[in-house]
């Protein structure tokens, strides 16, 4: 049985790959490659800064009629408009998701969101004028991407900033750093699920029902984290749980589960 471990720049952070099975290194490592190359696909084509993206030809010419996009492209927007409606928009990939710091996009496209965009087989077009940022999806995109290409007697872990996905993940653990704990202390947790997303510094505003599904937590959550089918499920989820007032409902509807870690360090599943 022989393993590799990689590591590579990318989409805003490491890539960091391992890679096991009971065949050659140099198998291995051209595995390795293929998993690289498909995850940096998906970076190129969702690039909301890269004018030359694919995204971004989209935000340019969709608002004049249906345009022709690739097999990836449909995959990651019909996943985002659909979480867009199981959460009652408040996951919404449009410009008006965009940071304060993009207030004046913001302010002219500030009429149209997600439920102008209309998707049909590898073409859209925007009912309205406005653009389309995958960033919150194209990581997990990205992971669950990279684990497709590889065959099913490799095993595999993908992890980019928390955001992990593995092959025969059954009774393998990982591990959730504490971050209330200034010694840095990790929850060992056997996987639930192939893929888990982490967030750390985890604020519920006053509409959230987490600080009243779990019980001692009062204002705020160290960390969070979603055990869904794939990353880009999980982490999606992760980017509506202050908000969401029904969020144990939505994570129900994706057979996910969620481990909570208080500002105290106590941990809580749901």
């Amino acid at each position: 049985m022989n393993q590799i471990r990689r590591a590579k720049p990318m989409l805003g952070s490491y890539v960091n790959l391992i890679l096991q099975a009971d065949c050659s290194v140099d198998y291995l490592l051209d595995l390795s490659k293929d998993v690289f190359a498909a995850m940096d696909r998906v970076e190129k084509i969702t690039n909301f800064g890269d004018p030359d993206s694919e995204l971004s030809k989209i935000n340019v010419k969709a608002q004049n009629g249906f345009i022709t996009i690739s097999d990836e492209m449909h995959k990651v927007i019909s996943f985002g408009l659909s979480f867009s409606e199981l959460s009652d928009g408040l996951f919404n990939f449009s410009v008006t998701s965009l940071t304060g710091d993009d207030f004046l996009l913001k302010k002219k496209f500030i009429k149209a969101n997600w439920k102008d965009i209309i998707l049909k087989k590898k073409r859209i077009k925007f009912k309205k004028k406005l653009l389309i940022n995958l960033d919150d999806v194209a990581i997990g995109f990205a992971i669950d991407s990279g684990i497709r290409v590889l065959p099913k007697n490799i095993n595999a872990v993908i992890n980019v900033g928390g955001d992990i996905a593995m092959t025969n993940w059954k009774k393998k653990k990982v591990s959730i750093k504490n971050p209330s704990d200034r010694y840095t202390t990790f929850c060992q947790l056997e996987m639930c699920a192939p893929a888990v997303s982490t967030h750390e510094n985890f604020f519920l505003n006053n509409e959230s029902n987490l600080e009243n599904k779990v019980s001692s937590v009062k204002h705020s959550l160290s960390s969070i984290s979603v055990f869904a089918r794939d990353c880009m499920t999980a982490d999606s989820l992760i980017k509506v749980a202050s908000t969401e007032s029904n969020y144990f409902e939505l994570l129900k509807k994706f057979s996910a589960l969620a481990f909570y870690i208080d500002e105290n360090g106590n941990n809580y599943w749901s």
